[in-house]
């Protein structure tokens, strides 16, 4: 592991949401997953510190496909000290060529960072509760209906 560059200070770690909050979710938020990969070339994926000393190892690069062995899989924002996983042309270093996401197909869905098996799914927390929603960036939310689910809210509450 490289772990010279994953060192920051303490505020950057994952602020708790407070359990007492009532969890919202919107109801006309339906969604299926249709495997496209479009919100690992759209988004920088925010990781926690531990999470990004998981991902950093270089046990991962044998399974990477067109990632540079030069080329950190996790980044640290010096000015923010914020995680986030490196991209390859716009592209998560972990997105394999079948729109897959590589963790998830050798570790499981519970490896992948939080915010990957969050999304589509967005928190705000406010004071009459945590509203979940979906985010508008995902584009298989044009194609959804009342056919598709629902977030599962007990999903949803294990992921916050």
């Amino acid at each position: 592991m490289k772990a010279d560059h994953l060192m920051s200070p303490a505020f950057s770690t994952r602020q708790p949401i407070d359990p007492a909050l009532r969890l919202q979710i919107t109801t006309h938020s339906h969604h299926t997953c249709k495997l496209c990969g479009g919100g690992c070339r759209s988004y920088d994926v925010m990781l926690t510190e531990r999470e990004a000393k998981r991902l950093d190892y270089d046990m991962w690069r044998p399974l990477l496909n067109d990632v540079p062995d030069t080329l950190p899989l996790v980044r640290l924002d010096e000015a923010t000290h914020q995680y986030t996983l490196n991209k390859v042309d716009g592209r998560c270093v972990f997105l394999d060529t079948d729109n897959l996401c590589i963790v998830h197909k050798a570790a499981g869905a519970d490896a992948k960072p939080i915010a990957c098996q969050f999304f589509p799914m967005q928190a705000v927390q406010a004071p009459d509760g945590i509203h979940v929603s979906l985010n508008v960036g995902c584009r298989r939310l044009i194609e959804m209906t009342d056919a598709d689910p629902i977030p599962d809210l007990a999903d949803a509450r294990r992921l916050l």
